[in-house]
């Protein structure tokens, strides 16, 4: 063991107090709130040789506190940090230096205090250090010998000395990140005559900080970056225009104006450019690659010609990546497209042969990613090209902004902003006359369908084809196929009619009310519509049997006259859509016939806000089903959430929009998807009354209820003061309807 030990705690308090005062005086006690610092991100790593020349260091810190004697010295720190060490530099200006104590704190030295996981304990656990390393002296120790890995020196300068640590994130357990906040603590020991310590100056705590982390400065882990490279700026502007995702970027609001030309394998020949675009769907990516040579004939795309597209949503610039970040791979003439943890639902995505080269072009939804997108938001992004020449496997790649590690880690990726520059006329869409003859205006339909052609487009909002109250009694019915405003009796709230001319007279559940402009059940935004659900007639409390809560569930007038075989065609029908609701709420979006018995009917999806006691409750409607009628399905519901596992849903927001879409064959076999997750299939389902085979036809008839309670089902048969609804909508983007 060297000469030079570590400080030893092993006396009482009142014994060490009592060798202090005999030693040197105390100095003041002073109390301060802790101190607080940030740490830049350096992007080139500094040298650790004690003399902190390295651009990057700004020493901006003091410690100035006195624990100890009468301090007369000059002590600054600064600290950096990156994926792999947390660096600490210190500058002591000492007229007096002296290295000839057997223990580091009576000489010339530094004390570096850690509380990694920040939680401001009185006392040590595994994630506290406590280093010292003293003027002219080559060893570290550490209060518990934790200094495996760590890199120090220190340096004779004019007029004192300096210290510089390289301390490993994980030695430390922690993965950094940019926001990150650690416990630290600085102090410097000052010996002026070659005895013992005589003052002692700390930056935030006091002179517990060997056994005590609770007065601990904190220090948080900046995005702000120095050395190396500036991250690269890209911004995307806003398309009014809609984009095709065939691969071509062949629309006028294109832009590829930045370029990929950092090396990070082999030696490239490629030119590279991207450009990105936004609107309030979804995130539009192109990339071009001028390549005399294309090859796609390997089993990993990045051994052929392709494209990485890198996104961190968050912006977070972590190190490992999380539930934000995505790495997109697709490939020359590759209708594939792959993503590191299959996060690919919803994506659209194409390639394109050019003349020298090839392009892609991808349309990531907003909803998968977490984001609402509005001017001014930033995200991390970056682009790679993989370059393959001799049919082998890559020769080169170039990026971008980052490095070779952005597989790994997302910190090197570039920041895009989406601009508030807006590009482009808006699409002229239209509703359309519902059959391949007479076809809608509007978006391809989510995901890899292809063929299709949209028969109906119903876009809600003021910037849709469903603008105003008008469009929508245009277009809709305000009771179901058989005349009702309750299915029958068993709904708890009735649809209310926006005029008095769509209401019917007379239902089951009698006159069917008519909407009031000062408590409406229906509102248009920009790009929705909006139902509500409304006590009526001044009622304080609501009830299923009362039929006292007003509704704004809609039906198409336009129907399919059959389905399946019957119809002759592919039927997919795409809607978007979220919720917030009450307790006892009832959701569904379902395809039913003028005649039912036990079927035809199939429940794209269908939730209720039930109680089904013990704490087994489902107001927020996290929980839901996707079933046909009558049918064998591939996926069993009888647990909600089991069956959602099932179809690889583990979490569901209701709050956020969900793209729910509904294939049925001319084969007659189905097949659901939430958000591209298939959630429920089967076959054989005959579009006739009672699913028989050979039976009798029916329509096709689409149906959405945004409801409230259940007469017939006992968890949502509940009363409620009115005031439970305030507040609760459901929220429909669009419903689109195509047929191939």
């Amino acid at each position: 063991m060297s000469k030079r030990s570590f400080r030893k705690r092993l006396m009482s308090l009142s014994i060490a107090l009592s060798l202090a005062a005999a030693a040197t005086s105390i100095g003041v006690a002073t109390t301060e709130a802790a101190g607080s610092a940030s740490a830049n991100k350096t992007l080139s790593a500094p040298t650790i040789n004690g003399t902190l020349s390295e651009a990057v260091w700004t020493l901006g810190s003091s410690a100035a506190l006195t624990t100890i004697g009468t301090p007369n010295n000059t002590v600054t720190f600064g600290t950096l940090w990156d994926a792999t060490y947390l660096y600490v530099g210190i500058k002591a200006l000492d007229s007096s230096l002296y290295n000839d104590s057997a223990t580091i704190y009576d000489d010339d030295s530094f004390d570096i205090y850690i509380d990694a996981n920040h939680n401001k304990g009185t006392t040590y656990d595994s994630f506290d250090r406590q280093f010292q390393v003293g003027y002219n002296d080559g060893t570290l120790t550490e209060k518990n010998n934790n200094t495996t890995g760590v890199l120090h020196a220190t340096a004779a300068i004019t007029g004192g000395y300096t210290a510089e640590l390289a301390i490993p994130w994980s030695s430390l357990g922690v993965t950094p990140a940019a926001g990150t906040v650690i416990g630290l603590d600085i102090a410097n020991n000052d010996d002026d005559n070659g005895g013992t310590r005589d003052s002692q100056l700390v930056w935030s705590g006091n002179g517990n900080n060997y056994m005590n982390t609770s007065a601990f400065g904190d220090l948080t882990l900046s995005a702000t970056t120095v050395g190396g490279t500036t991250p690269g700026t890209a911004s995307a502007n806003k398309t009014l225009a809609g984009i095709a995702t065939d691969g071509n970027l062949n629309e006028s609001v294109w832009s590829l104006g930045s370029t990929a030309s950092k090396t990070t394998i082999g030696t490239p020949n490629n030119t590279v450019t991207f450009g990105a675009l936004w609107d309030a769907t979804y995130l539009y990516v192109g990339v071009k690659a001028l390549d005399s040579n294309l090859y796609n004939e390997s089993p990993l795309i990045y051994d052929d010609d392709s494209f990485d597209i890198y996104i961190d949503a968050n912006h977070n610039k972590g190190t490992s990546y999380d539930s934000s970040d995505r790495q997109f791979q697709v490939g020359y003439n590759d209708g594939t497209l792959a993503e590191k943890n299959n996060n690919t639902a919803g994506v659209l995505h194409a390639t394109a042969a050019i003349s020298g080269g090839y392009t892609a072009e991808l349309a990531i939804p907003w909803s998968s990613l977490g984001i609402t997108p509005s001017a001014g938001t930033v995200i991390g992004f970056d682009i790679a090209n993989n370059d393959d020449d001799n049919g082998s496997t890559r020769d080169s790649q170039l990026v971008w902004n980052g490095t070779g590690n952005n597989y790994t880690d997302t910190s090197g990726f570039g920041d895009l902003t989406l601009s508030a520059t807006t590009v482009g006329t808006p699409s002229t869409e239209t509703v359309g006359g519902g059959s391949i003859a007479s076809p809608a205006v509007g978006p391809a339909p989510s995901g890899s369908f292809s063929g299709f052609t949209l028969v109906k487009n119903w876009h809600f909002g003021t910037g849709g084809t469903i603008k105003n109250t008008n469009d929508l009694i245009s277009e809709f019915q305000f009771h179901d196929q058989f005349g009702t405003i309750a299915n029958g009796t068993n709904y708890g709230a009735v649809i209310v009619a926006p005029t008095a001319a769509t209401a019917l007279s007379s239902t089951p559940t009698g006159a069917q009310p008519v909407e009031d402009p000062s408590n409406p059940v229906r509102q248009f935004t920009a790009d929705s519509l909006k139902t509500f659900l409304v006590p009526l007639n001044g009622a304080t409390s609501v009830s299923p049997s009362q039929h006292n809560v007003g509704n704004g569930s809609i039906q198409a007038k336009w129907s399919l006259p059959n389905g399946g075989s019957l119809l002759g065609r592919d039927v997919l029908w795409e809607t978007r859509v979220r919720y917030v609701t009450p307790q006892a709420f009832w959701f569904a979006l379902w395809n039913a016939g003028i005649q039912w018995n036990n079927g035809a009917e199939i429940d794209l999806v269908e939730s209720f806000g039930y109680d089904n006691g013990g704490g087994n409750t489902n107001f927020d409607g996290r929980y839901w089903h996707s079933n046909s009628v009558n049918n064998p399905d591939t996926i069993n519901y009888s647990s909600w959430s089991s069956g959602m596992a099932a179809g690889g849903v583990s979490s569901f927001d209701p709050t956020a929009y969900h793209t729910w879409q509904l294939l049925y064959g001319k084969d007659n076999s189905y097949k659901m998807y939430m958000d591209g997750h298939l959630v429920q299939s089967g076959s054989n389902y005959n579009w006739t009354v009672g699913n028989v085979a050979g039976g009798t036809p029916i329509d096709m008839d689409f149906l959405f209820d945004f409801g409230w309670g259940h007469t017939q089902v006992a968890s949502v048969n509940k009363t409620l003061p009115a005031s439970a609804l305030a507040g609760k909508y459901y929220e429909i983007n669009y419903s689109r309807v195509y047929l191939k």
